[in-house]
């Protein structure tokens, strides 16, 4: 299951890796949007799943079920056992790209197909580079998480300003902050 302890170096490289990957899954998330968009009925039934989130209690909640639950259970899936048994087969590139093609796959969304998957092969990276789990599961907590706290209102005032999330979905991120992600 990789589960081995993870070194400072590579703590180090997984937030940086982290801020990257969640600035590249915004954007790509942008584009995607551009070329196809979600139909209408889809933004209505994601408002209502995150009515819940109008209490604090209702938004820990959120973060339970969305962010923790499947940074737990499905990068011990995905990155786990399917991942192990894919190395045996595929070079660690190759293993990559299938694992985090499934992960997008798995979350049943055209719509969220493209960014899902990027995500998946960064996480699958994460794994191979650091042989831990334990590496991948934060950052899927926290991408998961950004996405409660922006779907429920519930950024700090100071992150929503830092942001600037209204100029990001109309123009997407800045060219700058792109090409520092990369």
């Amino acid at each position: 299951l990789h589960l081995n302890p993870l070194s400072p170096m590579h703590l180090a490289g997984t937030v940086v890796l982290g801020c990257s990957a969640i600035l590249l899954v915004i954007q790509l998330s942008y584009w995607q949007n551009i070329v196809l968009p979600a139909p209408e009925g889809m933004e209505e039934i994601t408002k209502e799943l995150f009515a819940i989130g109008d209490s604090s209690a209702g938004v820990v909640f959120l973060l339970f079920v969305i962010a923790l639950s499947p940074a737990i259970c499905e990068e011990v899936l995905f990155r786990g056992p399917i991942l192990s048994g894919l190395r045996t087969r595929l070079n660690p590139w190759a293993s990559c790209l299938v694992v985090g093609t499934l992960f997008g796959i798995f979350h049943l969304s055209v719509h969220r197909f493209l960014p899902t998957a990027v995500l998946g092969v960064l996480l699958t990276y994460l794994t191979v580079r650091t042989g831990s789990i334990y590496a991948s599961m934060p950052l899927h907590f926290i991408n998961n998480g950004l996405a409660v706290l922006l779907q429920t209102d519930s950024l700090p005032g100071f992150a929503t300003d830092f942001l600037n999330l209204e100029q990001y979905e109309a123009q997407g991120l800045p060219i700058a902050v792109l090409a520092v992600a990369l």
